[in-house]
């Protein structure tokens, strides 16, 4: 197996950033493990085998920064630390989530031991539901959903799905959510089984009163004849009830222990134990009540949690039956393990991460600002602002043709392009596309430099996603104003200072009424949805300052963007028969920057928006009727604006308000932060604080 060790050599004070505490192989291409041990052996009275244990992870035992938002990195192995074990994951969210894993042996007398991984880049989904829970298994319900699902699903491959009837599910339960019922019913008619002599009906039950009779299961034959319950009855016992067809005999076995309101109990129920005609019932893992009807009375009946009228009055979590008499140790070991009570968590085990090759020089770049990531987004283009604090400038080359980016594997490419790179004035700006940029958790990659003769691996075009028509930085200091998309829209400036100071670098000066930006030489068909976004200081007040002027060729139609006299900003589009306006209501301050953003053809009930700063400024529902032969000008003559633009963008899509306000972060630079510099010499790594 591939040994996933940096060994520190040569400096005696050398520190290693990378290593392992374990001596089991490393999974390959993870970053982050710990080793999980099951040491509570007392709740463990006899082995088991195929046993699903309940993985419980909250921020004491788990770094949810160092693993993505969805959990879909997240992987299991046995204690050798590669052979895979089957997992389902229950919830990942941030700061809990629950994973249910497949023990193919879970020893009695001595630990067991198993490894979690997490953190590698652009994970795909690994879980694997069916096949954590064995064959005897008829169905486990996890009661998981949200609230306003029309289903409960089954996490076995035989898809007993659930159909709620005047539940709340989303409740709290004691694994994740749960279902609440007041006189609501759960039904699964859609299944119809004939009920196997012997079986185990397990679940968490949280009864709400100790009044009345509330029933966790019904299970009838079409026309009731027939049926067996499971229920808690009115002097507060756990009980089930069959009832046979024909036959008019009631069977009833009740347990001894009082429910206490309010309180979750780990309820069990068992038929079939001990021979084939025993009853058994369990609370909490210990036996409360058994009956032994000498008789058994196996029927078909329609597989329903309840009928109406049969309600459970009270709230129901990880419902599961099996076609098996499960045995009194395993309902011990489960009920230590669904209260978390069996496993000790490890200590988190970082390993080698690649280093790029032939580079000495790396920092990793984390995404702290979680609170401006309101929605994960995909191939988001992410501003890195460099300056001696965070980079250190004399050990990269002068013109920045060294600098790399990876994903956190260390070696993955990720595209990027520099808009500048100063080594005399120590400032650089880069933009890098991220595949996915996380809500909910960090999203961390590498910034590499110091190859000798390196070439420029910069690729602006790659950074853009299609849905960019442009992107000008407005950085140029002479000739025309570049697009860095594959478009090559390019900007004549016309009366304008170009190399004024922009917000990010530099930026474009409009001092008159005549100054404009065209992009005459493109003509296209406006989209029937789009984002236009820049910076934007204003100078001074006039009628009507232009950011953005779209006319067709005689003028009778047209998009544009502008502040008004009153200082706010209006998205204007005229059809040649009407105008159609959507209005700002904050004031723009003169020598103020600001990140505008105007999206039309949002969704319903309102495709026109208005943006400043990352916030919702301004929106309407007027129509939006899109024309083709428009001009592609920034602006033409007569439609200038007293102030300087920087950062010009236009898409051919609505782009989301979370996009918008991550974006407002990251152009402030106020969404990354940088690590220490990682140095690699031969057989060393020296991480300088």
């Amino acid at each position: 197996m591939k040994q996933r060790w940096l060994a520190c050599l040569g400096l005696a004070a050398c520190m290693c950033l990378y290593g392992s505490s374990g001596n089991a192989d490393w999974l390959d291409g993870f970053g982050f493990r710990r080793l999980l041990t099951v040491t509570n052996l007392a709740a463990i009275g006899s082995d088991q085998t195929d046993f699903p244990i309940l993985v419980k992870f909250t921020e004491a035992n788990f770094s949810f920064q160092n693993a993505n938002a969805d959990g879909h990195d997240v992987r299991f192995t046995a204690a050798d630390g590669t052979t895979p074990l089957s997992f389902e994951r229950e919830r990942h969210g941030a700061g809990a989530a629950e994973y249910w894993v497949r023990l193919p042996a879970l020893s009695s007398s001595a630990a067991t031991s198993f490894y979690v991984y997490y953190r590698p880049a652009d994970a795909a989904d690994a879980a694997d539901p069916t096949n954590v829970w064995d064959s005897n298994y008829c169905y486990v319900q996890h009661m998981e959903e949200a609230s306003g699902s029309v289903k409960v699903y089954d996490s076995t491959m035989n898809s007993v799905t659930g159909i709620p009837t005047y539940v709340t599910l989303g409740s709290e339960g004691m694994i994740g959510n749960a279902a609440w019922y007041s006189t609501g019913s759960f039904v699964t008619q859609d299944v119809v089984v004939v009920r196997p002599v012997s079986g185990t009906f397990e679940a968490w039950y949280k009864p709400d009163s100790a009044s009345g009779t509330r029933y966790l299961l019904w299970w009838a034959n079409t026309d009731g004849s027939a049926f067996y319950d499971v229920y808690y009855n009115a002097q507060s016992n756990f009980a089930c009830h069959y009832y046979s067809e024909g036959g008019g005999v009631h069977y009833t076995c009740t347990g001894t222990n009082m429910f206490v309101p309010g309180n979750w109990h780990y309820v069990a129920q068992m038929y079939g134990a001990g021979g084939t005609t025993a009853t058994r019932i369990y609370v909490n893992g210990v036996l409360d009540g058994t009956l032994d009807t000498g008789a058994t009375y196996p029927h078909s009946f329609s597989m329903r949690r309840q009928v109406m009228g049969r309600y459970a009055g009270g709230t129901l979590d990880e419902l599961r039956f099996s076609k098996v008499v499960r045995s009194e140790n395993y309902l011990t070991a489960q009920y230590a393990a669904m209260r978390d009570q069996l496993l000790g968590y490890g200590t988190e085990e970082v390993g080698t991460i690649d280093w790029l090759s032939g580079y000495t020089h790396r920092r990793l770049l984390t995404v702290t600002n979680l609170t401006a990531i309101s929605s994960t987004q995909a191939d988001f283009p992410v501003r890195v602002s460099l300056i001696p604090a965070n980079f250190s400038f004399d050990a990269s080359n002068p013109n920045g043709y060294d600098v790399r980016f990876t994903a956190s594997d260390g070696i993955t490419p990720l595209s990027y392009e520099r808009e500048k790179h100063d080594q005399d004035a120590e400032t650089a700006e880069y933009w890098v596309r991220l595949p996915v940029l996380a809500a909910g958790s960090p999203t961390t990659f590498y910034i590499y430099h110091r190859r000798a003769a390196a070439a420029d691996g910069a690729d602006p075009t790659n950074v853009w996603d299609s849905n960019y028509c442009y992107v000008h930085h407005m950085d140029e200091h002479s000739g025309k104003i570049l697009d860095s998309t594959v478009n090559a829209v390019t900007g004549m400036p016309l009366n304008v200072a170009l190399g004024s100071p922009g917000f990010i670098g530099d930026g474009v000066l409009y001092s008159s009424w005549s100054g404009a930006v065209i992009t005459q030489e493109v003509v296209v068909a406006r989209p029937a949805s789009a984002t236009f976004e820049a910076w934007y200081r204003r100078d001074s007040v006039w009628n009507a300052n232009f950011l953005i002027w779209y006319p067709d060729k005689a003028g009778s139609t047209y998009y544009s963007v502008y502040a008004n006299a009153a200082s706010n900003l209006i998205s204007h589009i005229c059809d040649g028969n009407g105008n159609y306006y959507c209005s700002g209501t904050t004031a723009i301050a003169t020598g103020e920057w600001y990140y505008v953003a105007d999206v039309y053809g949002a969704p319903a009930p309102t495709p026109r928006q208005i943006y400043l700063n990352g916030a919702l400024d301004g929106s309407s529902s007027s129509a939006v009727i899109p024309h083709g032969g428009l001009f592609m000008s920034r602006q033409t003559l007569g439609r200038g604006t007293a102030g300087t633009l920087d950062e010009l963008r236009f898409s051919k899509v609505a782009r989301s308000a979370g996009y918008i306000r991550a974006q407002n972060a990251s152009m402030r630079n106020a969404l990354l932060g940088f690590g220490s510099q990682e140095i690699l010499n031969v057989g060393t790594l020296i991480m300088l604080r």
